[in-house]
């Protein structure tokens, strides 16, 4: 890593390696350092006209940019992100990183739960679950502690299934300074699948939709936003293995 950080031209691909380092760096308080890191890689590639790497590059470099009061930084990286993103329009990352940089930058939480909604169906880990946790500091910040925390379990969630334990750790950090208690392999006592194994919140909404009641409706009544609401009966149709809302109502013991 030191030989190809001290060439002044090094091979494609070492971008991997310093949005690697510079996560460790941040991760230990030196956030300094990780913006330093990132932007080097990110002023090459804009020499070279690489877009491949913005996805790993751009969002932490704008996190970073507005935590350490270069703005202009910040604003330069989206909006450059945003120009490579209207040549890729049908590519769902691409406009998930453009969302989430433009999201981070105007601390715009709505921007930021498209960029989820993108980056979710694609299946890459890091580009879903960084922007999960982008997503819920932003709502977070704005007061939508409810949404944020879903973002935050979602995000928990796959960390913990694939092992990434210090992922998981910084993540149980963030929920329990939100008010949420839990162990790292979920919420204590309580069983995985089925009914039982439902949160508050989960039952709540598995109610209103026996009722009939829509997500919008449902995010009404329990004042929370439509996507927490989807966000929640997804992990009801995983826990009771039910494949629709109507398979849900037909198993919902209240019928």
């Amino acid at each position: 890593m030191r030989d190809q950080l001290d060439n002044d031209a090094p091979e494609y691909g070492v971008e991997m390696v310093a949005f690697a380092t510079a996560s460790l760096a941040e991760a230990k308080g030196q956030a300094t350092k990780a913006h330093q890191l990132l932007l080097r890689f990110w002023q090459l590639d804009e020499q070279r006209e690489v877009r491949y790497y913005h996805r790993y590059l751009a969002p932490p470099l704008v996190r970073l940019s507005l935590l350490l009061g270069q703005d202009d930084v910040a604003r330069a990286v989206t909006e450059s992100v945003e120009a490579g993103a209207k040549l890729a329009p049908d590519v769902p990352t691409v406009q998930s990183t453009a969302l989430r940089c433009r999201g981070l930058l105007e601390h715009d939480p709505d921007a930021l739960i498209r960029a989820v909604e993108l980056a979710r169906p694609v299946g890459r880990l890091i580009d879903h679950l960084f922007t999960c946790e982008d997503a819920a500091g932003v709502l977070g910040a704005a007061g939508r502690t409810e949404d944020a925390i879903a973002l935050w379990s979602e995000a928990l969630e796959r960390y913990e299934a694939v092992g990434a334990d210090a992922w998981a750790t910084r993540v149980l950090a963030l929920l329990r300074r939100h008010g949420v208690r839990r162990g790292t392999r979920g919420p204590r006592q309580r069983p995985s699948a089925g009914w039982d194994g439902l949160t508050p919140t989960e039952h709540a909404v598995s109610d209103l939709v026996a009722e009939g009641l829509t997500n919008r409706e449902i995010a009404r009544r329990l004042h929370i936003s439509p996507h927490t609401v989807n966000t929640h009966l997804r992990h009801v149709f995983q826990k009771l293995s039910v494949p629709s809302r109507a398979a849900l109502a037909a198993e919902h013991p209240g019928r």
